[in-house]
């Protein structure tokens, strides 16, 4: 509302306030408001002596086309959020991987003006520095970049793809290059080993004995 009527962005410390979030509400990850606060911030907004069309027009305007994108998005998003957790777990949450997807959605004439670092700090609303995002926090961050033309039908083959590219690209278990040698009859080679070294000895002083008799 404030940048629709040319002002400037209200601090989150402000919102904060104009919306009378409690030390409990913003405790929450992601922080979320009540109804009964969001109508309250949006009386605020209106000046004593405002008529019913300016208030429209200053925040009815705004808030219509608003509350429709944000329906939207929901429902496209209750669609995507199985492919999305499962491409959340198939990265652990990486921010790279993550950004990866979604830079895939973008027309490529775009990707190059945007970062890792911008993505996490404007889109997913995260320390810029991030290396990992909470699960909701990327769901509801990417809920809220939708805009009324964007459609689970396109994006749902993205994401499989970069889910199905996550998996193969998963290392098994164990280090690299180290290979078991598969040792025979539950692992009792070196002992019959063992046991035929004893043999021959015996075998070889039995010989040595039948010598030095023939020789006497």
């Amino acid at each position: 509302v404030s940048e629709a009527n040319a002002r400037p962005r209200i601090p989150p410390q402000a919102m904060g306030s104009l919306l009378q979030l409690t030390k409990e509400d913003l405790a929450q990850n992601p922080v979320k408001v009540k109804e009964e606060q969001l109508v309250g911030a949006l009386c605020k907004l209106a000046k004593p002596d405002e008529t019913k069309d300016n208030f429209r027009d200053k925040v009815m305007a705004v808030l219509d086309p608003f509350t429709k994108r944000c329906q939207h998005a929901q429902a496209q998003i209750k669609v995507l959020r199985p492919a999305l957790e499962e491409l959340h777990r198939a990265c652990g949450g990486a921010a790279s991987k993550l950004f990866d997807f979604f830079m895939d959605l973008m027309p490529e004439a775009q990707r190059p003006t945007l970062s890792l670092q911008q993505w996490c700090g404007l889109v997913m609303k995260v320390n810029p520095q991030s290396t990992e995002i909470q699960l909701e926090q990327f769901i509801l961050s990417f809920q809220d970049s939708f805009d009324e033309s964007d459609n689970a039908n396109t994006i749902l083959p993205v994401l499989q793809r970069h889910i199905q590219k996550l998996k193969e690209n998963v290392e098994p278990e164990g280090e690299v290059g180290e290979e078991e040698t598969p040792v025979p009859d539950g692992g009792k080679a070196e002992e019959k080993s063992e046991e035929a070294k004893e043999e021959e000895k015996k075998e070889e002083a039995s010989v040595e004995k039948s010598e030095e008799k023939d020789g006497e």
